[in-house]
C-alpha cells in the first residue's frame, strides 16, 4: 500500500515538474507583436495609442498566464496576414482556419469564438429585406482583396439565384468609404467587423475564429494554447460573455424580412396610449398641441428605422386601456414595466426594454411611517407597476390621479400621505418652493424598465418589427434623447419662484445699479477733466498722480462691474430657466443692453488710461496661430449672421513677443467695424505680410479691407477722435460707442506702430497697421472656451465661494449647481480661511475667490490658504472671480498663488471651462 502511495506521489511530482518547465518556456516577460486591424468593437487603436475591443480584452486575459508584454502595431488585414506569415508579427486575432494558411502560419488549438460571414448595408438603407436573396441580383458588393470569404459567398449566393458583382478593395477602410459614397451597395464581411452604423441583410455562413500565430516562434502557440485552457477552466463561457459585452446590440441590427416590410407598408397609423403628464418621459405640450418627451422621441427613431407611423392618444386607467385595445381602438401602450403584475393587469406582451428609471416614494413630512398600511396613497392611473408597489407594501387606502403633479399636490397639501413618482419627474416637480412639506424616500426593488406594451392579439410581426428597431437604437442615441429632454423640461415656475422670493431685493438692486452706473459715468466724465487738469499741474510730482488715477480707475472698474455682474448673471439664469418665449426674448434684450453698457464702461476706462499715459503693455510670447483662431471664432459668426464673405489669409507659425490682449483688441475693433459697415452679401478681408526680418525682430503689415459703405473724405481727419461719428443714425442703430478707433490708434502708437486708412464712399475702406516685434522661441497656446463642451466631470465636485455680495453669491451658486456641483458660500476671506482649515484634507476641489471683501480680502485669504498644506491648501485651485479686471489686478492675484482670473460680469462658459481645466490639471 505504501509502495503504491509513493508511486502516485512520484508521478504527480514528475507531472508538476514537466508542467513547470513547460510553463516557464513561454511564461516569461517577452515582448509579443500584435497586429491591430482597426475593427471597432473587436480590436482598434485610438488616436492616443490605446487599444480596445473583444480581442484586446482576450489578449489581456491571456497575459495573466503568459506574462507577455504586447507591442501593438496598426495595419490593414491583408498586411497583417502577410506580416504573420513573414514572422514580422506574432499574433493576429479573429482569423478563419484554412489548410493553405496553416502551411505558412500556426493557429491556436482552441477557437476564440465564432464569426459569421454577413452582408451589410448602411443602417438607414431600407431597400433590402432580410435574407431576400432574389432582390440581391445586380448588387455591387465590397470585399477585401484575396479574401477567402469572397469565393464562399459567391457560391452561396448563386445557389439562391443571386447574381452579384464583387469589387475588391485593399483595406476595410476603403470598403467602408465605398459604401458611404454609394460606389457599392453592400459590404461582405466577418460579423466581428460590424459597427453601429451598419445593418445585416443576410447571414451566409458561420465559422470558428482562431489566433493566427508566427510559425517561426513555437513558444507563441504554446503560450496561447496553455492560456486558453486555463481561461476555460475558470470560465467555460468566456468567449460568449465577451461577445455579449461587445456585440449584443450591434449584431441584432438586422433588416426587416419581406413579410415584415409588407406589414409596415400596409399598416395604418398605429394608436399609442401616452400619459398626458409624466415629464420628461411622456406628456402633452399644450403650446404646440403635440405629445413630447423621451418616449415620443424614441418612437420617432422607430419610425425612422422602420417606416411605422404612430398616432398618440391619452392614456387612461387600466380597465379603459384594456377596453380600447379589445375594440381595436388602441394597439400599443407607450411605456410599461416588464413585470408579471403588469402583464396580468394589462392585456399586453412586452418588447425589449429601451430605457430604465427608478421609482421613488414621496411622503408628507408629517407622516411618521410611510410604510404603514393605513397611509392614504395616491398613484398615477393606468400604471400597474405603481399598483404593484402599493400591493407589496400592503397599502389598503389607494386612490388614483390623472397626473404626477396632482399626486404630488395632494401629498403636499395633506390630502394624501404618500405617492410614487419616477426619479426624473420628481426632480422637476420638487424644485418648486411650494413643495416644502415633502420628503423623498427610496424604495427597494423599484426599477422601472421601459418597454412598449403590444396588445396580446396584435399581429406578431408588429412585435418583431418594434424589437428590431429598438435593438438598432444605440445607447448613445437614448442618452442624447434623455439629456435633451431633461434640459428642455426645466419647470418654468423655477425662475418665477426665484423672482418671487427676491422681488423687493432685485427691484431695489436693479434700480440702484442703473442709478449708480449713470452716476459713475457722469462722475467719470467730470473727474476725468479734473484729473487731466491736475495732472498738468502735477507733472513735477511724477508718478504720484498716475498712481492716484490708477487707483481711481481700479475702484471705478470694480464698482461698475459689480452691479453689472448681477444684471448679466440674472439674464443668464432667466434665459436658462424660462420656457416662455416672450420672457426669453426680454432676457435676451436685457442681456444685449447690459453687454453694450459693459463694453461702453470698458472703452471709457481704456480710453482714460490711454489718454493719461497710464496704459502699460504686458509683453509675453505669443503664437500668431492662436491669434488667427481667436479672430476666426469671433468674426466668422458675425459674418455668417449678415451673410458676408470673410477671407482670412493672415500668415501663421510666427512667434512674437507682444501684449496679446492689446494686440488682439486692435484687429477685433477694426474687423468688427468692417462687418458693421458692410451690407449683406459683401466681403471682409484680413491679410498680413512680412515687411522686414532679422535674427531678433520681425515687421508685419496687417490689412483689414471691406467693400462696405465707405467714409467721406471730409470725415477722414476726424477718424480717430473720441466719440466722433460720421453717420450717427447708423452708428446708433449698430450700438457703437464711438471709442473703438480712438483706442486702436492710441494702442498702435503705444506699441510703436503706424496705422493708415483709405476709403472710397460706397466702395469700401481699408486699414493698414504696421507693427514691429521681437521674435520669440516660445509658444503659449490660448485657452479656448467651448460653448458645448462636456462638463460632466464637474458633477459632485465641492466648490468654495468667497464673495461678499449676497446676490452675486446666489447667482454664481445657481450657475454651479446647474452642473450638480456642491457649493459652500462664505461672505469674506476670513471665513473662507476658517472653513477651509476645518474641513478634511482635499475636501474642496476648487475655490472661487473675490478680491475686494470686508474683514479679509481675497489676496490675503489666498496667501494664507496656500500655507495650510496639511489640508491641501498648497494644491487646491484658487480662481479669482472679481470686478478688478486690470492687468495689474490679474498679476496681483497670480503673485499670491491664485491659478486663474475670471472677471466680472461672469461669462458662465468661461467659468465652467476654467474650473474644469483647473480640476483636470490638479488630477482631481
Amino acid at each position: 500500500m505504501r509502495k503504491n502511495t509513493y508511486s502516485v506521489i512520484s508521478v504527480i511530482l514528475i507531472i508538476a515538474a514537466i508542467l513547470s518547465f513547460s510553463i516557464n518556456t513561454y511564461a516569461n516577460e517577452k515582448t509579443v507583436k500584435v497586429a491591430v486591424v482597426d475593427y471597432p468593437n473587436y480590436i482598434q487603436m485610438h488616436d492616443d495609442g490605446t487599444v480596445s475591443g473583444f480581442a484586446y480584452e482576450y489578449l489581456e486575459e491571456i497575459r495573466k498566464f503568459t506574462k507577455w508584454n504586447y507591442s501593438y502595431i496598426e495595419m490593414s488585414y491583408p498586411e497583417a496576414v502577410k506580416a504573420v506569415e513573414n514572422g514580422k508579427v506574432d499574433i493576429l486575432a479573429g482569423c478563419q482556419y484554412t489548410d493553405d494558411s496553416a502551411k505558412r502560419c500556426d493557429f491556436s488549438k482552441r477557437d476564440m469564438g465564432h464569426g459569421g460571414t454577413v452582408l451589410c448595408v448602411l443602417l438607414e438603407n431600407n431597400g433590402y429585406a432580410y435574407n431576400d436573396f432574389t432582390s440581391f441580383s445586380g448588387m455591387r458588393i465590397a470585399t477585401l482583396k484575396d479574401s477567402v470569404r469572397t469565393q464562399q459567398a459567391n457560391v452561396f449566393l448563386k445557389q439562391y439565384g443571386s447574381d452579384v458583382k464583387f469589387i475588391e478593395y485593399d483595406s476595410d477602410i476603403d470598403s467602408k468609404k465605398a459604401l458611404e459614397s454609394g460606389e457599392v451597395d453592400a459590404i461582405l464581411m466577418n460579423d466581428i467587423r460590424c459597427e453601429s452604423d451598419l445593418k445585416v441583410i443576410a447571414r451566409l455562413s458561420e465559422t470558428p475564429l482562431y489566433f493566427m500565430l508566427n510559425k517561426n516562434d513555437p513558444s507563441i502557440k504554446k503560450g496561447i494554447d496553455y492560456a486558453q485552457e486555463q481561461i476555460h477552466l475558470e470560465n467555460p463561457y468566456y468567449e460568449s460573455d465577451l461577445n455579449n459585452k461587445y456585440y449584443s446590440g450591434i449584431l441584432k441590427q438586422t433588416a426587416l424580412t419581406e413579410s415584415e416590410k409588407k406589414f409596415v407598408f400596409s399598416s395604418e397609423p398605429i394608436k399609442v396610449a401616452v400619459s398626458n403628464d409624466m415629464k420628461p418621459m411622456e406628456y402633452y405640450d399644450k403650446k404646440s398641441g403635440r405629445y413630447k418627451g423621451i418616449v415620443i422621441d424614441t418612437f420617432d427613431l422607430i419610425n425612422k428605422y422602420t417606416g411605422l407611423r404612430f398616432e398618440y392618444v391619452e392614456r387612461k386607467g387600466i380597465e379603459d386601456t384594456n377596453y380600447e385595445m379589445a375594440n381595436n381602438n388602441l394597439q400599443l401602450v407607450a411605456s410599461v414595466n416588464d413585470n408579471t403584475y403588469t402583464s396580468n393587469k394589462l392585456d399586453v406582451k412586452f418588447t425589449v426594454p429601451y430605457y430604465s428609471n427608478t421609482v421613488t416614494a414621496v411622503a408628507n413630512k408629517k407622516v411618521d411611517n410611510y410604510r404603514d398600511s393605513s397611509c392614504r396613497v395616491v398613484i398615477l392611473q393606468g400604471y400597474p407597476s405603481f399598483d404593484s408597489i402599493a400591493n407589496d407594501i400592503g397599502y389598503k387606502n389607494v386612490e388614483y390621479a390623472s397626473s404626477f403633479e396632482e399626486c404630488v399636490e395632494k401629498v403636499n397639501s395633506g390630502k394624501a400621505d404618500v405617492t410614487f413618482v419616477l426619479s426624473y419627474s420628481m426632480d422637476r416637480l420638487l424644485k418648486h418652493k411650494y413643495y416644502k412639506n415633502l420628503v423623498t424616500l427610496s424604495l427597494p426593488y423599484a426599477d422601472f424598465n421601459f418597454c412598449i406594451g403590444v396588445y396580446k392579439y396584435t399581429d406578431e410581426r408588429l412585435v418583431s418589427v418594434l424589437n428590431k428597431a429598438l435593438t438598432q437604437i444605440s445607447q448613445t442615441s437614448i442618452n442624447k434623447i434623455v439629456i435633451e429632454n431633461i434640459q428642455n423640461n426645466n419647470d418654468p415656475k423655477t425662475f418665477r419662484d426665484f423672482i418671487a422670493e427676491n422681488m423687493v431685493t432685485i427691484l431695489f438692486f436693479v434700480s440702484a445699479a442703473i442709478l449708480l452706473i449713470c452716476i459713475f459715468i457722469f462722475r467719470a466724465s467730470v473727474i476725468s477733466k479734473r484729473v487731466n487738469e491736475k495732472l498738468r499741474e502735477a507733472l513735477k510730482k511724477g508718478e504720484a498722480a498716475n498712481l492716484a488715477k490708477d487707483s481711481f480707475l481700479s475702484r471705478m472698474s470694480h464698482d461698475m462691474r459689480t452691479p453689472m455682474n448681477a444684471i448679466i448673471g440674472l439674464t443668464y439664469i432667466g434665459k436658462d430657466e424660462s420656457t416662455d418665449e416672450k420672457s426669453i426674448e426680454y432676457f435676451s434684450q436685457i442681456n444685449k443692453s447690459a453687454v453694450f453698457l459693459l463694453g461702453l464702461i470698458n472703452d471709457v476706462l481704456d480710453m482714460s488710461k490711454l489718454e493719461s499715459g497710464n496704459m502699460t503693455l504686458h509683453q509675453q510670447p505669443y503664437d500668431i496661430n492662436d491669434f488667427i483662431t481667436q479672430i476666426n471664432s469671433i468674426i466668422k459668426p458675425l459674418c455668417r449672421k449678415k451673410k458676408i464673405e470673410f477671407i482670412n489669409t493672415v500668415k501663421g507659425d510666427i512667434d512674437i513677443i507682444t501684449d496679446p490682449i492689446r494686440f488682439s483688441q486692435i484687429f477685433l475693433n477694426l474687423l468688427s467695424n468692417a462687418v458693421k459697415f458692410t451690407p449683406e452679401g459683401g466681403k471682409v478681408e484680413f491679410s498680413s505680410e512680412i515687411t522686414m526680418e532679422d535674427e531678433k525682430k520681425i515687421g508685419l503689415r496687417f490689412c483689414v479691407k471691406d467693400n462696405g459703405i465707405g467714409i467721406k473724405g471730409s470725415f477722414m481727419p476726424h477718424l480717430y477722435e473720441p466719440f466722433a461719428q460720421e453717420n450717427p443714425e447708423i452708428d446708433t442703430h449698430e450700438e457703437g460707442t464711438g471709442l473703438g478707433l480712438s483706442i486702436v490708434k492710441r494702442t498702435v502708437d503705444l506699441m510703436g506702430g503706424k496705422i493708415n486708412a483709405e476709403s472710397v464712399l460706397e466702395k469700401g475702406t481699408s486699414f493698414e497697421v504696421n507693427l514691429e516685434f521681437e521674435k520669440s522661441d516660445k509658444k503659449i497656446k490660448a485657452a479656448s472656451i467651448e460653448v458645448n463642451q462636456d462638463y460632466s466631470i464637474l458633477s459632485g465636485k465641492n466648490i468654495l465661494i468667497c464673495e461678499d455680495h449676497p446676490l452675486n453669491t446666489k447667482i454664481v451658486k445657481k450657475m454651479l449647481e446647474k452642473y450638480n456641483m456642491n457649493v459652500t458660500c462664505v461672505p469674506n476671506g476670513k471665513e473662507g480661511v476658517e472653513i477651509f482649515s476645518k474641513t478634511e484634507k482635499n475636501h474642496f476641489d476648487c475655490i472661487l475667490m473675490d478680491i475686494r471683501m470686508p474683514i479679509m480680502d481675497g489676496l490675503k485669504a489666498a496667501e494664507i490658504i496656500r500655507k495650510i498644506k496639511k489640508k491641501g491648501g498648497d494644491k487646491v485651485p484658487i480662481i479669482a472671480v472679481t470686478a478688478n479686471a486690470f492687468e495689474e489686478d490679474i498679476q496681483d492675484a497670480i503673485n499670491v498663488g491664485m491659478n486663474a482670473h475670471i472677471e466680472k460680469p461672469i461669462n458662465p462658459q468661461k467659468m465652467y471651462s476654467t474650473i474644469k481645466e483647473m480640476i483636470i490639471k490638479n488630477n482631481i
